[in-house]
């Protein structure tokens, strides 16, 4: 069982690991040299990712995505684990250390079963996914979509959806954010007001368009009732789906969503802030700064003077394609366009050369033309490469374990050729 607490891991991996060091310091000669040099390379591999995510590490380390090898030391570990109770048992001789050893494991055994038989789901034929289950007879919507269960939902569902947490807002704070505020275990305690403005500016600005979350949860009446007298909802309840047991209440945003706007080059610095806003690690452990930017850039969006929506298509798997041939950008006499996509140096105007790609303070992407190239064409291309240094770095760790495999085999070959001379 996997919690996010614990990195990836469980409990028992952090035990076994500590057991393992007090192992290999009390019997260290009888330890295989393999397993030291696994559990050494694992230790320190998860002490990286622990650092890395208290925000110690520049930018361009964090875009090595180096916690993507957590399933990888999960499976290499317990043969770590095996190799060191191996060592800590062999010498044991005395029937009545076999003998409590089976105890031990038969009660293991007994509580494994029960536990497993009164919390484990019954198996099933078939996944009954909400978001594919919902979308089955309609099309796929022009914003993003929000469940707590992306894995199951962008599998079984149409090609096309976009969610929270898709691709293109990585790295930033977004989705962990978005993931806070639209938490479903506040049955007991309820919800904000500010909580719920909140969830309304994010999903304004990033493109929100559907929520789907428990039928009970308090968000469910908080996103759906009306703000004033003259008000209506932001949110309203299109649909329900019960997958399983629970059901699933699906709420559609009753504002009008869009990743991309065009406004005019003389707003630029009323519209858009370009200083740097600080990110929740261990430099920063507030999201204040950005639900505040948030709550501004979501406000210039719903007063519908200065920025005037694009229509935007995502090519699988690097190409975001603007329409511009839909009149965005008509009575516009210098525009520029921001899209409320990621910013990375990857990030280039495929079918144009004169057109600057820069961050804002929300590392969105602000499109600067140098002269009127957004009206002469029907669309603007953008595709992201990623760096050359990129796959090279990305295949160390791999060599590394090839390399410390080969040594490890070549050791053992030379010990037996030593033997039998």
């Amino acid at each position: 069982m996997l919690a996010q607490e614990y990195m990836g891991f469980s409990l028992i991996y952090f035990i076994g690991i500590v057991l393992s060091w007090v192992i290999l310091f009390i019997r260290s000669s009888e330890s295989p040299r393999w397993a030291k040099l696994l559990l050494a390379y694992c230790t320190l591999y998860i002490g990286f990712i622990y650092f890395g995510r208290l925000g110690y590490y520049p930018d361009f380390i964090n875009k090595l995505q180096f916690p993507r090898a957590v399933p990888f030391i999960a499976l290499v570990l317990p043969f770590c684990f095996a190799a060191f109770l191996q060592a800590a048992f062999s010498g044991a001789r005395s029937r009545m250390f076999y003998t409590i050893l089976i105890a031990v494991l038969a009660i293991g055994t007994t509580e494994s079963i029960e536990i497993a038989s009164q919390y484990t789901a019954q198996p099933i034929s078939q996944i009954h996914d909400p978001v594919a289950e919902f979308f089955s007879d309609k099309e796929v919507p022009k914003g993003s979509i929000y469940i707590k269960e992306v894995p199951s939902a962008s599998y079984f569902g149409k090609p096309g959806l976009r969610f929270v947490t898709s691709y293109n807002r990585f790295p930033n704070p977004y989705p962990v954010r978005f993931n806070a505020l639209m938490k479903t275990d506040v049955s007991y305690t309820g919800v904000t007001n500010r909580q719920i403005e909140l969830i309304k500016d994010y999903s304004l600005v990033i493109g929100v368009e559907y929520l789907f979350t428990p039928k009970l949860s308090p968000l469910v009446d908080g996103l759906t009732q009306q703000g004033g007298v003259d008000s209506k909802p932001t949110f309203e309840v299109v649909g329900e789906v019960q997958p399983e047991k629970e059901t699933i209440s699906v709420l559609r945003n009753r504002e009008d969503v869009a990743l991309a706007y065009a406004f005019e080059a003389r707003d630029t610095e009323q519209l858009l802030r370009f200083n740097e806003l600080p990110k929740s690690s261990a430099k920063a452990a507030s999201f204040k700064a950005w639900d505040e930017e948030m709550s501004r850039f979501a406000q210039e969006i719903r007063e519908k003077k200065l920025l005037k929506p694009i229509p935007v298509r995502f090519e699988w798997p690097d190409t975001i394609v603007l329409d511009t041939s839909t009149g965005a950008l008509e009575g516009l006499e210098d525009p520029n366009i921001i899209v409320m996509q990621s910013y990375d140096h990857g990030w280039t105007v495929k079918n144009m050369n004169d057109i600057s790609i820069a961050p804002t303070n929300l590392r969105f992407m602000y499109l600067k033309p140098t002269n009127e190239s957004f009206k002469n064409a029907d669309q603007v291309v953008l595709q992201n490469h990623w760096p050359l240094w990129h796959w090279p770095i990305q295949s160390t760790g791999l060599v590394m374990v090839i390399l410390t495999g080969i040594y490890v085999a070549l050791s053992q070959k030379s010990k037996e050729l030593e033997e039998v001379v």
